[in-house]
Parts: C-alpha cells; structure tokens; sequence
C-alpha cells in the first residue's frame, strides 16, 4: 500500500495548501491593518485641518495671526470624534460600495498647545505673515539705512571724544594755571619779607636779642636770691617768739580792756544812783543807800586790780615790742628783694614770649610753604594719570583715525594736535623732582625750629614757676616756699645757637639757592587775565588766611553773566527734556485696569506649553542665543541734568554716550549679515503696521497691516509702538520717552553737521570767546557747550516736526537747519521765552527736489578739513579769536598757482586723495614764508585759502562734471532707494565708497517718527518686545468685543490629535491587534498654524 504512488501530488499539494492558506489569511489582514493605520492617520489629519480652519476670527482680522477659537477640550473632542468617523465613512452604506474596514472610532483625544503669549510662537508667526507683507526689497532698504546711520554715529564719536578730550585738557590747563601762578608767586616769595630782606634772617637776628635780654633779666632776677632767703630765714627763726610774745601782750591788754570796761560800768551804775538819793533827800523821802556804798567798795577793788593788771601789760609790751620791729625789718627786706626780682622775671616772661611769636611766624612761613609744595605736589600726581589718560585716549582718536577719508576726522585730527603742542608731559618731571627736595629740606627746617620752640615755652614756664614762687613768698614767708631764682635758661641758648646753624642756609640768599631752588616753568599759551581770575578764586578759597606781598592782591572777577544765563537757560531746557517721561496723563494702564494690566503677557508671563511638549523649551533656548539685542541703553536712567557748567560733562553729551552704547549694540547684529537681523527686521516692520503711534494722524496707519481694521476702538489713544518700546503704563510718559530718544538720536546727528560747518562754528567760537573771554582750552569747552546745546534746540524742533507727522533729514545741510546763528545768545539765553515749545517748522520741505545742496556742502567739508590738517603742523594755538572775514585774499593767491591742475575729478575718493596731495604740496612749497607770518596772519592766510579753493573748484567744469554725477546718484536715491542706488558708488564715490557717499546719502535720507520707532525697536529685547506686542493685542480685542476675558494665552496655535479604533477583521482574532482593552488601531496626528 506504502508503495503505490496514485493521489501523492493531491496530499503533497494538500499539505502545502494546510501551511499557505492560513499563511495567506493572516498577510491579507496584516496587510488591510496596516492600509487601515495609514487610512486612520489621512482622516485624523483632515480632522486636524478641520479643527484649524476654525480659528479666531477677531484675532485675523484685526491682527492678521492665526490662532484655534478657544474651545473646551471635551467639545473639541466630541467634533474630532464626529469629524473622524464621517471621514471614515463609519456606519455608511452605499450601493455598489462595499466597506472593507468597517471602523469603529473608539476614542479621541485633542492636546492644544503654543500659545501667543510665548514670545517665540508669537515671533515666528508674525515672521511668516511679514514676509509676504514686507518683501525683502523693503526690509533691505531699512537695513541700508542703518548702516549708513552706523557709519555716521562713528563720525559722530569722533565728536563726542573730541569733546571728552577737550574737557580732560580744559581740566589739565586749569592745573597747570594753578602750578604757573603757584610757582611763579607764592612759592616764589619763600623766606621774603615785604622791604625784600630775608625773613629767616630777620627772625634769627632779633630771636639773638631776646635771648641776650632773656638772659640779662634771668641773671637780674638771681641777684638777691640769698640775701631775700637770709631774710626769710631769720623772719621764721624769729617767728616763734615773736608770735608767743604778741599773744602774751594781747592777752595782757585783753585783760586789761576788760577790768577798764567793768570799772566803767560801776562807775556809771554809782553815778545813776547818787542822783535818786539825792533827788530823794531833796523830797524829803526816805533812800536806801547800801547799794551805793557797796559799788564803791567794789569799784575801789577793780582800781586796785587795773593797777596789777596793767602793770602785766606793760611788761607784755616791752617784751613783744623788739620781736615786732625784727620782724618788719626782715620782712621789708624779703619784699624789696622779690619786688625786685618779679620785676626781672617778667622782663624774662616777656621776651620769651617775643621769642616765641618770632620763632612761631617762621615756623608758619615754613609750614604755609610745606603745604605749598605739598598741594603742588598733589595737583602734579593728579595731573599725572590725567596726562596719561590725554595721552592714551588722545593717541587712540589719532590712530584709529589714520587713513579715514572723512572731514570730521580731518579736522577734529588737526585741532587735536594743535592743542596737544601746548600739553608736553616731561615738562613736569623735573618741577616734580625739585618740588620733592625743596618739601625735604623745608621739613627739616620745621624739625629744627620745633624743639627751640619747646625749649622756650620750658624756660618761660621754668620763669613763670619761679615768680609764682616769689608772689607765694611776699605773700606769706611762712608758705613753706622759698625764692631759689631761676636756672637752665643755658640750655635754650644752646638750642638757638643750634638752630642759627640749621638755619644758616636761610640766612643768605646764595646758599639757599643752592639747597633750595623755586623751579622754574613758563606756561605755553601765556595765561591771561579769564585764568588769572579763576586761579585767584581758587586761591582765595584754598588759603583763606594767607596774605601775600602784593601778588595775590587783585581781587578775582566775576564771571560773565552772559555765561551764567545761558548756563541756567541751557539748564533749564534739559531738565524739561530729561523729564519728558515724567510728564502723566492720557490712559493709565495701571490705575485704571490693574486687574487686565496684571493678566496681560509681558505681567504675568508667557504660559508655556512646556508641559505638553519639551520641544519648546529647546526652541525658546534657541531663540534667547540667537537675540541680537540684550539691553536696551533707552530705559537707562537720565543723567547729567545737575551739570550744567561747561567743565562737566552734561545731559546733552549722557545722550550722545546712549546713542553710541546703542550703535555699538546695532553695529553687533550688522555684521551677521542682513539674514541675522530679517526676523527682526520684520517683527519691528509688523509692529509699526499693526499698532498706532504718537505721529499716527486720524486712525490711519500708513502701512497697515490689513483693511478696515478697528484702530478707533483701542485701549491706547495712539502711542502703541511707544508702549512696546517702554512698556509704562501711562501713555503719555511711553510718548515722552520715544520723543527723548529720538531727541538723543537727533543730537548725535544734528552734532555732526554743525561740527562740519564752518559758519556755525565761527559763530560759536565768537560767542564763547565774548562770553566767556579767551582761554587756551577754556573757550573751546564753552564752544562745545554752545555747540551742543545749539544742536539739543535745533533736535528738539526735529522731534516737533516728526510727532506731527513730518520728516527730516538724517544729516542737514544749512538749507534744511531751522535755528540760524542769528542772535544766538539770545536764543541760548531765554529757550523758553522763545516759545521753542511751540516752535513750528514751515521751512522745511518734505521732499528733496535735489542733491545739489548735499554734494556741495560735503565737497566744502572735505576742502576745509583737508586745508586744516594740512596746516597743523605749522599753526600753534593763537592766544585769541581769529575772525575769518579779516582773511586777506591777497596773501592766498599769492600760493595757488596752478593748484587746481593737481586735482582729479573721476570720482570722490579721487578727489579728495588729490586735494590732500595738491594742498601739502602748497604748503611745502611755500613752506618757509607760512613759517615766518605771525599766527595771526597765518590764520588770515589759511581762512582767505579755504575761500579760494573752493571757488576755484566749484567754478571749475571738472568739478561740474563730478557735481553731475554726485547729484545723479543722489537723485537715484531719492527716488528709487539707497539699495537701488548701491551699484553706482564705485563708480561715483570710489572703491571706498567712503565718508563722503555717507556723508551725501545721510543728507539725502528723509525720516519720519515711524523709522525712528523702527530704530528704537532694535533695543528692545526680543522676548519682552513680543510680550508687549501680545499685552496690546490682548487689550485691543478686550476693547473691541467687550470681552475681558479674551486672553492671548488662550490663543493656541497648534492642535496635538489621538484616535482609538476598531475595523473589522477577516481571519485573524481581533484580539491580536488590541492590547489593554484599547482600540485595535491607535493614531496621533500634530498640527498647527
């Protein structure tokens, strides 16, 4: 049976059909569970798209961002459910259709998360919708003009330093004024008396005097010191017997008063009653006269007694009498002996007090001279580091400045190094060294006095003690003192003979003047009376109690009250600007809705979604490293509003600092390129779109982000931007701030014009030196003063004209300068009462018909600094003001020749590195006849000179032919762009392009409030700009709707999906595809905006 081969093919094929056929069932439903998953995730997706197309509509329409309409999440989770299943046809029949799956949603679950209140939500959003809105063409526009804007604020530093440097010299002068006058008076008059006698020697001469007198009063007063102790011994030898006697002989006579004084008494009793008995008798009456025959028995006793005692006294008497004359005698003898030496004694007192004032005078010249040169020497040590710093900082403007093509840098070089001829620092050493000896030998002197001085004062106290001790014995022999003299006065002769040999030296002119020499130092400018004055002052202050010869006798001056007005003016005006965003009124976020204020982003922070996903933790990591701006040097606070003196530094130059802080922030992100700066770029572009600000006219934005947007119906009246930037909750004070700093950025360029133009220059420099009077370093200070208060005016009218919708030049030209120089000091005087605050602008045209202004007035520039820095090298700084009107045109065509041959017109660049090489050729030629004019000729000769080149230039038809060009790119400018016009500098400007193709495109540049917002924009922070942009949506929309409950942390951009399903298997047990009572299919799908 085994052997028979009939129906093998049907069990091997049986066989193999037992193992493919369950093999083929189960693939088939693997493979239909794997169509279902991918099926299940293209319905979940449609869903999620569905649940997306529902978002916020207020919120896109008024701001263009999308976000998902907040919604609970089991409603949301009920519509993906419905959604879902409808998509998977669950429970459809359709005729001819046969459902293979059969799905079943089991569950859905929907995670919101990104919210506009994160920053980089926010941020990506607002990037994504600007860069349809703002194509790269703008923002390359905007980006140009900051980099222009960063090469002007460099020139502008060159001016800021300049004024730094001018200061520390204005500083380092008035020390050197202090040390001239110190040196060449009082330290001069060390050891000279007023008839011109030496002072030491007057005093040593009459100290040898005294002290001879001294002597001779001492010797005087020794003379009877035995004879009145003698005396004194004998009076207190006696003294015993003398006192026992005087006792006895007034006990005696005490005796004796006594019974004389009993006796009188009864004798008068007696009297009394011898009258009544014979009054009695007389009457007839009876009397008793016992009584009176006893007092008589009585009064007869006493007599007999008087008798005795009187006897006793008179032996007493005789006794005590001798004693009494012995001791008068002794006791006259003592008295005309110490009368006699008191006398002498206070001669001895009274010269060693004569002593002591001679000797305490020269100590005091010495010590007033010590502290003389102990103050010279502090103004040197401080002059040192000062020095130092002239030098570094000084050097640092010159280097970095070498081979720049720029008229500031020319001509700020040229003044620069004209003023540093006047300052050399190893002038000052060997003052330092002398100063040094002469405080060495000058405490020597003092040492040597001090203990002549205590030597005196020991033997006036040794006089004093003596004459005490006479005064002690006159008054009472019996003190148990004696007269003894007075002794050691020896020892003081010693003394003043050592110090006439200490002091020797000060005693004859020619020895001193070996030991001890007054350096000598001329002071180049020669002060003048301005500096005179100010050292008097100072002076006069330092050494209240000083009185000299005569070379401090004039009394200081006052200073100009012109100077004091325009200081308190100047003053004035820039507490008001400093305090601009102090100014309250308009809407108050904070005391007027606190509660939405403390719900709004930028308050109570973003709400991360962290917790949905780690993700976005990375990503804001990511965008913190990537935030080009991390301070923002506009909320610094202001400074410099209590200095208003020239010599300090002020507000108005705190301001320029924070604009170049700010610029070096910029310049940072510049070099990463325009596609480091373009989300910015356009966040800054979207803000200034979306939200209105303090130029915003009618509710109209210019570049608005969509149409019929409500801007009437929010929060803030106008000032959004500003509140961006700021983020205060008064909108009047986010308005006061913008207009300070646009006021800040307005200084630093207005600063550069009117440091490049001559005739604003002219009219500084003439005031200064009016008000002020001239002083090498001073008069440049108060230039500098004038200077930039005149630029903080003319900034001021700028920030009026662009709050009220205008626009101004990024760098002026005297056409579009609104204050003239015309009556300056008044307007520098009285700010106020001109009315600036009212000022308006009628002159200048919003539009720029042509460059011709801007080409000529940079040519005029290049031509004056190129004239200046050629001359340097042989000017020196003239002791007053050079009027350039007294310029004789004469004396300069004498040198030009053929000068204009030697200029090349191609290009700028060309240009001004030909003019540069014709002028020191000029100079060179005729060196040595510039070298003989006297300075003040030379300066009429250079000013005639800038006078002629240029007429000669700008006459000539090759300069018409490079004007042509300049103008034509200029107008390109104008309009088409400065990107559209970038492809001609090399050809116009030179390969540098340089300062000149800046100079010319910053005059051309026309800017209004938004492009300075725009500017501002950049110093704010990224994360805290995208919270306040987020604060104003949020309140916008609250505003809009009525509804205080719209929160921007609620509008949530991204939608995270999970669906549980069942489908219907073939062959296999459903209960292989399902775990833990789950669907048999689990699906997650994430999207968002």
């Amino acid at each position: 049976m085994f052997l028979k081969r009939n129906g093998s093919i049907t069990v091997f094929i049986s066989i193999v059909l037992a193992v493919l056929i369950p093999l083929s069932c189960i693939l088939i439903d693997l493979a239909r569970y794997s169509m279902a998953v991918k099926q299940a995730k293209a319905a979940l997706k449609i869903c999620a798209e569905s649940m997306l197309a529902a978002y916020d509509r207020q919120l896109r329409e008024q701001y263009g961002l999308f976000a998902l309409y907040p919604k609970e999440s089991a409603q949301m989770e009920e519509e993906i459910f419905e959604l879902l299943s409808d998509n998977l046809n669950t429970g459809a029949s359709v005729n001819g259709v046969s459902d293979i799956y059969d799905f079943k949603v089991r569950k859905t679950e929907a995670i919101v998360f990104y919210n506009l209140s994160e920053p980089e939500v926010l941020r990506q959003q607002i990037a994504e919708f600007m860069k349809y809105r703002a194509p790269v063409q703008t923002v390359q526009e905007f980006y140009e003009k900051i980099k222009v804007m960063l090469g002007l604020v460099e020139e502008a530093e060159i001016v800021e330093k300049k004024m730094n440097l001018d200061r520390l010299m204005n500083d380092i002068r008035g020390s050197l004024v202090r040390i001239y006058y110190m040196l060449g008076g009082p330290v001069k008059e060390f050891n000279t008396a007023s008839d011109g006698s030496m002072i030491a020697e007057g005093v040593l001469n009459k100290l040898g005097d005294y002290t001879r007198q001294t002597a001779q009063e001492a010797e005087k007063a020794n003379e009877n010191v035995q004879e009145i102790m003698d005396a004194q011994n004998q009076y207190i030898n006696l003294f015993p017997s003398y006192r026992k006697a005087k006792k006895v002989y007034e006990s005696a006579q005490k005796a004796l008063d006594k019974i004389d004084s009993k006796l009188d008494r009864k004798k008068s009793e007696l009297a009394r009653l011898e009258e009544k008995a014979a009054a009695a008798k007389e009457a007839g009456q009876p009397f008793d006269d016992s009584r009176i025959s006893a007092l008589k028995a009585e009064i007869s006793g006493l007599r007999e007694e008087r008798r005795s005692a009187s006897g006793t006294c008179s032996e007493a008497y005789q006794e005590y009498v001798p004693l009494k004359n012995d001791i008068e005698k002794y006791k006259g003898e003592m008295d005309a002996g110490l009368e006699q030496a008191m006398s002498h004694l206070n001669g001895s007192i009274n010269y060693c007090n004569k002593s002591q004032l001679e000797l305490q005078s020269l100590l005091s010249h010495i010590s007033l001279h010590k502290q003389f040169h102990a103050d010279l020497l502090a103004l040197l040590e401080e002059l040192s580091p000062k020095l130092e710093e002239l030098e570094r900082e000084s050097d640092g403007l010159l280097d970095s400045n070498t081979g720049k093509d720029s008229a500031i840098s020319d001509q700020t070089c040229a003044r620069l190094q004209k003023q540093l001829q006047c300052i050399k620092k190893e002038t000052y050493t060997g003052i330092h060294s002398k100063l040094e000896t002469n405080l060495e030998k000058l405490g020597s002197w003092e040492a040597a006095i001090k203990p002549v001085l205590t030597a005196i004062e020991e033997a006036e106290e040794q006089f004093s003690g003596a004459l005490k001790d006479a005064e002690a014995v006159k008054a009472d022999p019996l003190c148990g003192k004696s007269y003894a003299g007075c002794s050691g006065f020896e020892s003081v002769e010693n003394s003043i003979s050592n110090l006439d040999s200490a002091l020797s030296d000060l005693k004859s002119p020619a020895r001193l003047k070996s030991i001890y020499d007054t350096p000598d130092y001329t002071l180049e400018p020669a002060p003048n009376e301005i500096e005179y004055n100010a050292f008097l002052r100072w002076f006069g202050e330092k050494y209240r109690d000083y009185s000299s010869s005569g070379a401090l006798v004039p009394e200081a001056k006052d200073e100009s009250t012109d100077l004091k007005s325009i200081r308190k003016s100047i003053g004035e005006f820039a507490n008001y600007m400093g305090h601009l965003d102090d100014e309250g009124g308009g809407v108050d976020l904070e005391s007027e809705d606190k509660e939405r204020r403390d719900a709004l982003p930028s308050h109570k922070g973003a709400t991360s979604s962290e917790s949905a996903l780690t993700i976005i933790g990375k990503a804001i990591e990511e965008s913190l490293e990537n935030e080009i701006i991390h301070e923002n040097p506009f909320i610094r606070p202001v400074e410099g509003l209590n200095s208003n003196h020239e010599s300090q530094k002020n507000f108005f130059q705190f301001e320029i600092e924070r604009i170049l802080d700010f610029a070096k922030i910029i310049k940072g992100a510049v070099t990463d390129g325009l596609e480091g700066m373009a989300e910015n770029l356009y966040m800054n572009e979207y803000i200034v779109s979306a939200f209105k600000c303090a130029a915003v006219q009618d509710n109209k934005i210019e570049h608005d982000i969509g149409w019929d947007r409500p801007l009437d119906n929010t929060y803030f009246d106008k000032a959004e931007v500003e509140y961006i930037i700021y983020g205060k909750s008064q909108e009047k004070s986010n308005i006061g701030s913008a207009q300070r700093s646009i006021f800040s950025i307005r200084l630093a360029f207005n600063l550069l014009h009117i440091y490049s133009d001559p005739e604003k220059l002219a009219a500084a420099l003439s005031l200064a030196s009016a008000i002020a009077g001239w002083t090498i370093f001073g008069v440049p200070v108060v230039q500098n003063f004038l200077l930039v208060a005149w630029a903080g005016l003319e900034s001021y009218v700028d920030v009026k004209v662009l709050t009220e919708g205008g626009q101004v030049p990024l760098i002026k030209t005297s056409l579009s300068w609104y204050l003239g120089a015309d009556h300056l000091a008044d307007s520098l005087k009285n700010i106020f009462l001109k009315n600036f605050k009212e000022f308006t602008a009628d002159k200048l045209e919003n539009t720029i018909e042509d460059a011709s202004q801007a080409v000529q007035e940079t040519v005029a520039n290049i031509i004056d600094a190129k004239i200046d820095k050629a001359f340097f090298n042989i000017e020196k700084m003239t002791d007053r003001f050079i009027d350039s009107a007294e310029a004789t045109a004469e004396e300069a065509d004498l040198f030009l020749g053929n000068f204009l041959s030697k200029v090349r017109f191609d290009h700028l660049e060309l240009f001004s590195q030909s003019l540069e090489k014709a002028i020191e050729d000029l100079i060179s030629d005729n060196l040595q006849k510039l070298e003989s004019y006297s300075q003040e000729k030379l300066a009429h000769v250079k000013n005639s000179l800038k006078t002629k080149i240029q007429s000669l230039i700008f006459e000539s038809p090759l300069y018409t032919g490079l004007e042509d060009k300049l103008k034509s790119w200029g107008n390109d400018l104008l309009d088409k762009g400065i990107h559209a016009a970038e492809g001609q500098i090399e050809k116009v400007f030179g390969k540098a392009g340089g300062s000149g193709s800046g100079n010319i495109t910053g005059k051309l540049i026309m800017m209004d409030y938004a492009d300075y917002l725009r500017i501002l924009l950049l110093a704010v922070p990224a994360n805290q700009k995208c919270l306040r942009t987020a604060d104003l949506m949020q309140l916008n929309m609250q505003e809009v709707s009525n509804n205080f409950d719209i929160s921007m942390d609620r509008c949530k951009t991204y939608i995270f999906i999970r669906a549980e399903l069942d489908f219907k298997t073939w062959f296999l047990p459903e209960a292989l595809f399902r775990k833990n009572n789950r669907g048999m299919i689990s699906v997650e799908w994430s999207q968002g905006y």
